[in-house]
């Protein structure tokens, strides 16, 4: 049974801090009456934590604990959980109300992570941090994380289960066609996914988030594979095959570039292209009139094809490079401009969804060395959201916006 945003079913663990109908340093909690002691502590704690760190340097003191604020694995929906400090975690799903909306947002746009044992979604406009309990996942290969309108899925490509996390309630064994194996990617509407078609390999099916497929096919290209498949940002594939990358949607296949595509955006791709002599330069291409222009720039790559993403507005792209050690570099689509952020690499999600842009380009969100990091798309500068928020967040891996508009 679903459940309001606004109230949470009894399952829930509902913590409140700040001012509440006028009335300064309320704070509401259900269902542990004992602990609220320790919550108003929690609160005041939180209360004082610096908002913004520039990268670099960190307040002093440690950094938030993540063990306190990760899930550990559970072993089926709903049961306890146990944190890798050893402590009793969180409840299955559990929600924290900041009292004040965050980053300045006053969208409905929100946004989701997955960590070990772990679904985060954060409500900017609310305020609001739901952290949902995620059973131990019977693989440890790659891993799909997406996002409609009615929750998140995390499903392995292995035949093995998956999960489906409905907003405001605990993660349950997801049905149907998500229960097939392969990789899931989102649909052109907020109700459906694209997912690995168990009959035939060669396709991939439309499907609802009851698991029931369309019967909507999309055509696989000769050369290429299901799990080689790059969301476009616009609900449909691009797909990696023989002389160069295809835009595929039902009924129709075009090819984008004979060379590599480094990002990815409704409006723009970011290819890599090389001439004859194998002298190669990245090029712009407008995917409304297929207009394309070179940018004076270089980029070494990581080795993480369509890592990259292009914020919503066309303007700039976020692309993993390497050489000599694995950044971020800002490219200005228009000049070719670049600029790399402060931060060395050491772990991000190689399937391009360490990287998500916020819907109205401000803000470019990145998942890597067990942190989640915003940057202003403006002034670049880059901050760890945690001690932003004033409260640990887990170790995350993979991304996801959500634009219910």
């Amino acid at each position: 049974m679903s459940h309001s945003d606004d109230v949470p079913p009894d399952d829930e663990e509902f913590l409140e801090i700040g001012p509440k109908r006028g009335v300064a340093g309320v704070l509401g909690v259900r269902r542990r009456p004992r602990l609220l002691l320790a919550l108003v502590a929690a609160g005041v704690v939180a209360a004082t934590v610096v908002a913004v760190v520039r990268f670099g340097s960190r307040p002093p003191g440690s950094p938030p604990a993540r063990a306190a604020a990760a899930a550990g694995s559970s072993s089926s929906p709903g049961s306890s959980a146990v944190a890798s400090s050893g402590a009793p975690s969180m409840s299955p799903v559990s929600v924290m109300s900041l009292g004040h909306p965050l980053l300045g947002v006053g969208a409905g746009w929100e946004l989701f992570g997955r960590g070990s044992g772990v679904v985060v979604r954060i409500e900017f406009a609310r305020g609001r941090i739901t952290r949902t309990a995620l059973p131990a996942l019977q693989s440890s290969g790659p891993v799909s994380f997406v996002t409609d309108a009615e929750g998140a899925l995390v499903r392995p490509i292995d035949f093995v289960a998956g999960y489906l996390i409905p907003d405001g309630q605990p993660a349950r064994v997801a049905p149907g066609a998500f229960g097939a194996g392969g990789p899931a990617f989102p649909g052109p509407d907020p109700r459906h996914l694209w997912v690995a078609s168990g009959a035939v390999g060669d396709q991939m099916v439309l499907a609802g988030m009851d698991g029931r497929s369309t019967g909507v096919p999309i055509a696989v290209p000769a050369g290429s594979s299901q799990l080689s498949a790059i969301p476009d940002q616009t609900g449909y594939l691009l797909f990696p095959g023989t002389g160069g990358v295809y835009d595929v949607r039902p009924g129709r296949t075009s090819r984008v570039t004979t060379g590599t595509v480094l990002a990815v955006g409704p409006t723009r791709w970011l290819t890599d292209e090389c001439d004859n002599q194998a002298r190669c330069r990245p090029v712009v291409i407008d995917r409304f009139t297929g207009a394309r222009h070179a940018l004076n720039a270089r980029l070494y790559q990581a080795g993480y094809p369509a890592a990259g993403v292009i914020s919503p507005d066309g303007t700039v792209a976020a692309v993993l490079a390497g050489s000599p050690s694995t950044r971020i570099e800002i490219i200005n689509l228009a000049t070719g401009a670049e600029h790399a952020l402060p931060l060395r690499i050491v772990s991000v999600d190689a399937g391009g969804e360490s990287m998500v842009w916020s819907p109205d380009s401000r803000w470019l969100f990145l998942a890597a060395n067990d942190d989640l990091y915003v940057v202003g798309s403006r002034s670049r500068e880059i901050t760890d959201l945690s001690h932003m928020l004033g409260t640990a967040l887990p170790a995350l891996t993979q991304l996801s916006i959500r634009d219910r508009r």
